[in-house]
């Protein structure tokens, strides 16, 4: 299951022997035992993937803090940091816990706002590489979102990039060929994208396609 934004991020450990082990239990056959380098191969590839994740993950989740730094008051940014950290007994502080914190002082700012639907938008981005996810549900959750970024003003929708990180959610698991077109089509606009190539256009070409080819 994937981890919660509210949870703090912690970085993967590999596998310890009690692990490897029961994965030579789990598999071993008739025929076939594997072994303990076996094993430890299996689980490092696992281990290489869910380190990329939280990589990205965390990169994410630090420049979201940085923006929350260059526009909340340093004071009051540096007094709820300190507030949370009491109340929770940990120096680590999640995006929810300071965008709520914050919200609540001031009831609620629209920097705050801007803070939250900016996480939710990386959130609903993200849901879209789950394996339990319906593409139809997502992208009616996903509208239903971007139409709030859309009032609050965030950048996260904005230009190249957020055509680009709509086009890598989609095309992770919903729709790989129809994604690959549109990467395409972006390298060769390079820097110097048409006007009529927004993520609302991307997003309305997507829902066509969809409909003509479901899942292709």
């Amino acid at each position: 299951m994937p981890t919660e934004a509210s949870d703090p991020l912690q970085e993967p450990e590999m596998a310890g022997n009690d692990i490897l082990e029961q994965y030579i239990v789990d598999r071993t056959t008739q025929n076939h035992t594997p072994t303990m380098l076996e094993a430890i191969q299996f689980y490092h590839v696992v281990h290489l993937e869910a380190c990329r994740k939280f990589k990205a993950r965390e990169a994410k989740e630090l420049a979201l803090h940085k923006w929350i730094a260059s526009t909340v008051d340093p004071s009051l940014h540096s007094s709820t940091l300190e507030t949370i950290r009491t109340e929770t007994g940990r120096r680590q502080v999640t995006l929810r816990e300071i965008t709520k914190k914050l919200k609540d002082s001031f009831s609620p700012g629209l920097m705050v706002l801007k803070a939250e639907t900016s996480t939710m938008y990386k959130d609903i981005l993200d849901e879209a590489r789950w394996a339990s996810t319906s593409p139809d549900k997502w992208m009616e959750k996903w509208n239903t979102i971007y139409q709030k970024a859309l009032r609050h003003d965030i950048n996260e929708i904005k230009g190249a990039n957020a055509i680009h990180d709509f086009i890598q959610a989609v095309g992770t698991k919903f729709e790989p060929t129809w994604a690959e077109a549109k990467k395409v089509k972006l390298v060769e606009y390079n820097n110097d994208i048409p006007v009529n190539f927004t993520l609302k256009s991307v997003r309305v070409v997507h829902c066509c396609a969809s409909v003509i080819s479901p899942g292709g």
